[in-house]
């Protein structure tokens, strides 16, 4: 498996559009900030077509335990980036796709 970095995802965007690496940096942190602001700032989804959903999921406060001590613990509410991707995504993963 490969994981793709900022960098060569930098790197991708500036060849695929022929655009300098400067502004390829810049629309992918405008970008990134859209979401992030939208989804974490704002609570609204962001949905791109065919790809799949970015939400924002709230997990309330609840008691753990730790499996090694099994000693209770509280885990603290916190709030949850979610990603839901699209049904054609999802096909073209499981190899689906035409």
């Amino acid at each position: 498996m490969k994981v793709l970095k900022r960098e060569s995802l930098v790197s991708e965007i500036r060849e695929r559009v022929g655009i300098h690496k400067e502004e390829a940096t810049d629309i992918l942190d405008a970008f990134l900030k859209i979401v992030e602001e939208e989804v974490m700032d704002k609570g609204n989804d962001v949905a791109l077509v065919n790809f799949g959903r970015f939400s924002r999921v709230h997990k309330r406060a609840r008691m753990g335990r730790n499996p090694k001590t099994k000693e209770p613990f509280e885990i603290q509410e916190r709030s949850l980036l979610k990603f839901h991707p699209a049904n054609k995504f999802k096909s073209r993963i499981e190899g689906n796709y035409e």
